[in-house]
C-alpha cells in the first residue's frame, strides 16, 4: 500500500514524500518519474521545491553558472528548481557533488550584479538533470489517500 496524494476529483497526482514541508502550506510529491515536486494542499497546484538565481566567478555573469546549494537546501538530488531567467525545470543529479566557490556576480533572472558576500557552496548548472514538466491539470484542494 502506498500514500498518495489526490486531488478534489479524485485525480492521482503522485507519491506522498512528504505530509508537510516547512511553512509552504503543502507538502512534496513524487512523481512516477522519480521527480520531487511541492504540492500546495489548497490549490493542488504542483510547483517545484525552489527558485533560485545563478553565480559566476567572473563580474559579468558569464561562464560557467553554479546554483547555491548549501548543506539541507532545497537542492537536492531529484528535487526539482526553477532557475531565474531560464525557462523549464531542473534538479540536482544523483551524482553531483557540491563545491565552494567565491562568486564575483550573481544573476538574479533580469539583472547581473556584483557579489560581495563571500564563498558559496554551489553545484553547476551544466551538470543539472532537465525535468520534464508533470502534465496534470488538478483540481484543489488536495488530500492524502492510502492505496
Amino acid at each position: 500500500m502506498s500514500l498518495l496524494w489526490v486531488d478534489a476529483n479524485g485525480l492521482v497526482l503522485g507519491t506522498v514524500a512528504l505530509l508537510d514541508y516547512g511553512s509552504t502550506g503543502g507538502g512534496m510529491l513524487l512523481d512516477s518519474n522519480g521527480w520531487f515536486w511541492l504540492v500546495d494542499t489548497n490549490t493542488a497546484s504542483i510547483e517545484p521545491v525552489s527558485l533560485v538565481g545563478r553565480f559566476y566567478t567572473n563580474a559579468s555573469c558569464e561562464g560557467t553558472a553554479h546554483i547555491s546549494a548549501p548543506a539541507n537546501s532545497s537542492v537536492r538530488p531529484r528535487w526539482t528548481i526553477r532557475v531565474l531567467g531560464v525557462s523549464g525545470y531542473f534538479a540536482r543529479g544523483d551524482q553531483q557533488q557540491i563545491e565552494g566557490i567565491t562568486p564575483a556576480s550573481y544573476f538574479d533572472g533580469e539583472t547581473c550584479s556584483f557579489w560581495t558576500g563571500g564563498r558559496v557552496t554551489t553545484i553547476r548548472f551544466d551538470e543539472m538533470s532537465s525535468v520534464p514538466p508533470l502534465t496534470i491539470d488538478p483540481v484543489g484542494p488536495a488530500h492524502v489517500e492510502q492505496k
